[in-house]
């Protein structure tokens, strides 16, 4: 299958000058698009972005209580 995709390899001589053209596309092109795959979803959901609101949460507060309906002595143990 890799002979069928790759035509212009085989017969291309071994040691021989890579093709401008080739160079282009899987050195710049193809690099570019990985880096947009990877960093793209991070500046489109961040707020550098520009398309999001600024977060409107400054700031929380919790607060935790426990509720104790029954006590054990040392003689329920």
């Amino acid at each position: 299958m890799a002979k069928n995709g790759n035509y212009s390899y085989i017969i291309k001589p071994l040691g021989s000058a890579t093709v401008m053209l080739d160079k282009i596309i899987f050195g710049w092109l193809i690099s570019s698009i990985l880096l947009g795959l990877l960093f793209g979803p991070i500046f489109f959901f961040s707020e550098y972005g520009g398309l999001i609101q600024e977060n409107p949460v400054k700031g929380a507060h919790l607060e935790l209580s426990f509720v104790i309906n029954k006590t054990l002595s040392d003689d329920d143990i």
